[in-house]
This record gives structure tokens, C-alpha cells and sequence, in this order.
């Protein structure tokens, strides 16, 4: 979520996708030929990349931009930066029409993560898992896997659980789900209230506008 990026630049070209897809592109490409030997901006432009293309239609260039930020992300032990990636691949094979192999990519990571130990990382995969079945349409099984990740980032509560959690809340009100996105709402706005030194403002402003929904509808 460009709200908690910290590099400005990512996060002007991660707020250009809300209007210009164009404008977000050409932004990142400016970036990329700027980053020189930093690894971290890279990633994130590639990953900012990738959702520019994808919401263009784009897939095949925003796959291959998702795996590249994944495999550095992996590489830096960035986990959030992980479930980012993740998420913007499994978004990309599902506009090449490649679902599977957006199933077995996540199922990878599931697997890397539970090794690891990274119960964020867990459940931005369960997550992952239950959008992929939410668009085949499977949506016992969709809601299933959204309970899952919800239990596992409750065993986490720091600025990227939060994120997470209104990234949920997000799934479940496209599910026709407000109950369910209002309670992850509210985890996320009470993970935001409790950081130190108003680091949790942008969150805090965002996690009550989704329960502000949640609970209109």
C-alpha cells in the first residue's frame, strides 16, 4: 500500500496507478534507470511496475516484473516486501490466464514462509490463496483460506500486520462480506492506535474509512 511507503518516489508512482497507469509507468521507468546499484529501490520499482502493468492489462510484463522484485525481496530477507511481490504475481498470472501456476507459486511460498517462520508471511500466502479461488469462483473455499490468514495475522501485530488486515478487509467486502470486514477493520485501526509517536496515522485514517464502509453496508 503506497501509504505506508516510505520512498516518496515509489510511493508517487504507487498513487499515479489510483488515475494514470501511463503516468505510474513512466514514472517507474524513470526510477529504474536512476536506481544504479540500489537493490531495495529496484525491487520496489519493479514491484510498482508490475501493478502498473497489470492494471493495464498487461500480463506477461507485469509476471516478470512481480518475479524479479520477488527474487529480491527474498534475497534482502524483506518479508513484507515478499508478500508485496507475491501478491502483484499472483495478480499478473491470473491476467495471463495461468491460475495454476499462480496456485503452485504461492503454495511455494506458504511453504517457504511456515519454514521461516513468518506468520505475516503465512498469511499474506493464505490470503493470496483465498483471491486466486475467490476468482475460479470457489468461494467456500475462497472464505476458508481468508479465516485462516485472519487467525494467523492476530499472532502478529505490528504496522504490516495492520496493512495486511485492511488489505483482508478489502477481500471480504468484495466477498459481500461487511461483518467480516469490519472486524479486520478494527484490528488493523487498533494495531495503528497503539504504534509509538504517531507512526500509525496514515494507517489509523485509512483502517477508518474501510470500517466506515464495512459498517454502511
Amino acid at each position: 500500500f503506497f501509504l505506508s511507503e516510505p520512498e516518496p518516489r515509489i510511493k508517487a508512482a504507487l498513487a499515479a496507478l489510483l488515475t494514470d497507469p501511463d503516468d505510474a509507468l513512466r514514472q517507474v521507468d524513470e526510477l529504474l534507470k536512476s536506481a544504479g546499484s540500489d537493490r531495495t529501490l529496484t525491487a520496489k520499482a519493479r514491484y510498482a511496475r508490475s501493478r502498473a502493468s497489470a492494471m493495464k492489462g498487461l500480463g506477461q510484463q507485469a509476471a516478470a516484473d512481480a518475479q524479479d522484485a520477488l527474487a529480491a525481496f527474498k534475497a534482502a530477507g524483506d518479508v513484507p516486501g515478499q508478500c508485496d511481490a507475491l501478491r502483484a504475481l499472483t495478480e499478473a498470472r491470473v491476467i495471463e490466464g495461468r491460475p495454476e501456476e499462480a496456485a503452485k507459486e504461492v503454495e511455494d511460498a506458504l511453504s517457504r514462509f511456515k519454514a521461516g517462520g513468518s506468520a505475516l508471511g503465512e498469511a499474506a500466502a493464505l490470503l493470496a490463496q483465498g483471491e486466486l479461488l475467490s476468482a475460479q469462483e470457489d468461494y467456500g473455499g475462497s472464505a476458508d483460506k481468508a479465516t485462516a490468514a485472519q487467525e494467523r495475522i492476530k499472532q502478529v501485530q505490528d504496522a504490516d500486520a495492520a496493512w495486511l488486515l485492511l488489505r483482508l478487509s478489502e477481500f471480504q467486502m468484495s466477498s459481500w462480506k461487511p461483518e467480516e470486514a469490519a472486524e479486520a477493520a478494527q484490528g488493523a485501526l487498533k494495531i495503528f492506535r497503539g504504534l509509538p509517536g504517531g507512526a500509525g496515522k496514515p494507517g489509523e485514517g485509512a483502517a477508518l474509512n474501510a470500517l466506515a464502509q464495512a459498517q454502511a453496508a
